[in-house]
């Protein structure tokens, strides 16, 4: 009674009274702390129960398989399974036989699961039901449905928890027609009223991209309780079908239902897809107000990650301080705030924190930090992460073909890592290990505890000769397939922080080792290239990925447009027009008009460009900006301003970019007096920020308006420290007045900057010249 009743103190109480305790009495315990979620007791208590000479039955066995598949105690379940062989139990019991095939299906060991399902000599509903979820947990969704077929073909009806797991199957590989005959077999079952089965198919529909058939369903629910309203309310969301949500959850409230912790969930995922700020602090307040963040924490992290999506990183960390018991998910969302507005360092020192606070980092941690890595060229601590995600991938076998699973951030989900190609055991008994050899000098055999050590050596090589080093001992290490990468998040980070490091031949190196290559490492690599000014290399691995059949996508088209405006290759990119109008890229897709429009700039096709930019449906502030930087680089004075009162009339405000544009249009015309009310104009109505470019501007526009003095008292005056690019404005506007005392002393300030400046000793030279021609 007490073990049923969740009093597991007291009942514990009572089972250390007895004189005697018999199996049936351990069972009762065992179970009690299995029902209620201490599966580690329970196990536990097996092992105590095992040293009092007790010979377990079919319900222990039972409540002992459970707890395994609930804590993933592997070893301890291929024990109990044994046992269970040892006395011929395999066949006596229906929910043995069921945990039996949960636990190994629960750990990923899918193939085990089947070779017992197999082997039952009566395949009972609740068996199929366990065989089912556990393909579909582990994403082969295809094989769950297939599972069902066969099910289906002997005989065996299908319940609640069939259709609920085969809904969602369904829903992850948009098998519209399979979730078609479920719901008609629902119907026939009349089982559509039922709370779980009718959230499942609302989500089913939502995943197939099936709204309206996803609102009938709804309207169709006699009974709507609060998990209904989410799905329909999530499902909105998280396809961004935004307004939808919004409307549906004032629904909600006006029908008399109060939401809770997962309803404010997706309504403040809701703005974050929106840009709905004030709509997300407004539920803050809500949830405030209603206590949720006391009693529901796990709320924190949603909005640590929407005060992140909008920069908000003071209040994201402060909304994250108030989180009771933080999480790594909740603490990614914060590192990840700080990556995408660019402060690395930041995310550095939290990602730090982290791990000395006892969390380790998931494949979307790993993700942002590479990223972190190659922005600030610390390569270091990029090839430790390396050998980090390196361990993880050995070190946890789970299915059939060694295929990890680790968590995901954001949704909770698994992420195929890869199969680890060699198991090296390293333990704390300091077992001999193989080590490679680096540089010749480390000997066969060594002794460490974990992968770690590869991180070190890859330090110290970095430390001498970092490039020659560093890739003997990449070369040596991956010719033992120590470090092949198989998890598409993490290896596409690791191709990206490669990249921004400068070190092209090892992302090749990296994305070749993957035997499997999709879209996603495709763009990382093509982008890799193109980052690094190796245009050519960036077309040819393009025409290789159409090639082996992938299909470019916005992120592909986006990446070669720019490609082709550095090289000037106007004709390709034209060809790169005519096929995205080919692939079906409405003129809505913004992102691709967008670069595009820079494109034809770059090439010095305005006519192109401003009849792209008059084709978009729905522009933005970057489609202004970039034509305005085509037209800032041919001088198209009235134009570019005829364009600025256009984007005023429209509601769009100029930005630091913006203005740079427009100064440089001021500059290369000639139009000192409007440049001058530009910068008005940043200060009282744009509310932008004056920086060294904007001087930059300023200074090359009075250098073509013959204003040396100015000049002078304008950097000697400047809050700023000075640029390169400066400098070799002002020792332009010598070279045209002919002025060597002040062609000079920029030199000397230009050389500070880079000792070998090569431009600035000719612009010095010139000077000389048109001096000596004058006199």
């Amino acid at each position: 009674m007490y073990a049923k009743c969740d009093a597991l103190t007291k009942a514990k109480e009572v089972f250390n009274e007895l004189p005697q305790r018999n199996v049936i009495v351990w069972n009762t315990l065992i179970a009690g702390y299995v029902q209620w979620g201490f599966s580690d007791v329970a196990v536990s208590c097996y092992d105590q129960m095992l040293l009092e000479r007790l010979c377990p039955d079919v319900v222990t066995f039972t409540s002992i398989l459970k707890a395994c598949a609930g804590i993933g105690a592997h070893e301890k379940g291929y024990a109990v399974h044994d046992s269970v062989a040892k006395f011929g139990l395999l066949d006596s019991d229906v929910y043995l036989c069921t945990a039996l095939v949960d636990f190994y299906a629960k750990c990923g060991s899918l193939k085990e699961a089947q070779l017992v399902f197999d082997k039952l000599p009566v395949q009972e509903l609740v068996t199929w039901n366990a065989l089912i979820a556990g393909y579909t947990w582990h994403g082969y969704a295809e094989v769950a449905i297939k599972c069902y077929k066969r099910m289906q073909s002997k005989c065996i009806h299908a319940n609640t928890s069939t259709f609920v797991t085969l809904l969602k199957s369904c829903g992850m590989i948009g098998a519209l027609d399979e979730g078609l005959d479920l719901h008609a077999s629902i119907l026939r079952y009349h089982l559509l009223q039922t709370e779980k089965v009718g959230s499942a198919l609302i989500e089913m529909y939502i995943e197939c991209g099936m709204l309206e058939r996803a609102k009938e369903v709804f309207e169709e629910l006699l009974h709507r309780s609060e998990s209904v309203w989410n799905s329909l309310i999530g499902g909105c969301a998280d396809k961004k079908h935004v307004g939808e949500s919004f409307r549906l959850f004032a629904r909600m409230q006006c029908e008399g239902h109060c939401p809770d912790a997962i309803t404010y969930t997706c309504i403040i995922k809701g703005s974050c897809t929106t840009g709905g700020l004030v709509q997300g602090m407004e539920t803050h307040a809500r949830i405030v107000g209603n206590g949720f963040l006391e009693s529901e924490p796990t709320i924190g992290t949603p909005l640590v990650h929407m005060y992140a999506k909008f920069g908000l990183m003071k209040f994201a960390q402060e909304n994250f301080s108030r989180i009771r018991d933080p999480t790594i998910v909740s603490r990614t969302a914060l590192i990840g705030g700080y990556v995408q507005l660019g402060h690395f360092e930041e995310a550095l020192s939290s990602y730090t924190q982290m791990q000395l606070e006892g969390f380790y980092p998931n494949a979307v941690t790993f993700s942002c930090m590479l990223k972190a890595c190659g922005s600030v060229k610390a390569l270091a601590e990029g090839q430790k992460m390396h050998a980090q995600i390196t361990r993880i991938g050995i070190l946890q076998e789970c299915s059939t073909e060694k295929a990890l699973y680790i968590p995901a951030c954001h949704d909770a989900e698994h992420i195929h890592v890869g199969s680890a190609l060699k198991t090296l055991e390293c333990t704390q008994n300091a077992h001999d290990c193989e080590a490679f050899p680096c540089l010749g000098q480390v000997k066969n055999e060594q002794n460490f505890e974990d992968f770690d050590i590869l991180s070190c050596i890859l330090k110290v090589c970095n430390s001498t000769e970092p490039r020659y080093n560093h890739r003997k001992v990449h070369s040596e290490a991956l010719q033992r397939q120590i470090l092949l990468e198989q998890d598409v998040i993490v290896a596409t980070s690791l191709i990206d922080m490669y990249s921004k490091c400068g070190m092209l031949s090892d992302a090749q190196k990296s994305f070749d080792l993957l035997p499997v290559h999709d879209l996603v490492l495709w763009n990382a690599l093509i982008t890799g290239y193109a980052q690094q000014a190796q245009g050519a290399e960036a077309l040819h691995y393009f025409e290789s990925m159409q090639l082996e059949g992938f299909a470019p996508n916005l992120v592909t088209y986006s990446c070669i447009l720019k490609v082709c405006g550095k090289l000037g290759a106007m004709y390709r990119g034209q060809e790169m027009h005519d096929e995205i109008v080919r692939q079906g890229f409405s003129k809505d897709e913004i992102i691709v008009s967008n670069t595009l429009i820079g494109m034809y700039c770059d090439c010095g096709m305005l006519h192109e460009a401003q009849d792209t930019f008059n084709r978009i449906g729905t522009y933005d502030l970057i489609s202004y900006n970039s034509l305005l930087m085509g037209l800032a680089q041919s001088g198209e004075s009235k134009v570019a301003f005829s364009l600025l009162e256009r984007m005023l009339a429209e509601g769009y405000n100029p930005d630091t970019i913006t203005c740079i544009y427009l100064l440089t249009v001021c500059s290369h015309s000639g139009l000192f007096d409007e440049a001058q009310v530009i910068l008005k104009n940043m200060n009282f109505t744009y509310g932008v920020n004056l920086d060294f470019e904007h001087l930059t501007c300023i200074v090359d526009c009075l250098g073509r308006a013959g204003c040396l003095d100015k000049i002078v008292i304008l950097v000697k005056e400047m809050p700023f420290h000075s640029s390169s690019l400066m400098w070799h404005c002002v020792l332009g506007a010598c070279r045209n007045e002919g002025n060597v005392e002040l062609g000079q002393w920029a030199l000397w300030n230009a050389l500070e900057h880079f000792e070998s400046d090569v431009g600035a000793y000719v612009c010095m030279h010139n000077i000389f010249g048109v001096a000596a021609a004058c006199n």
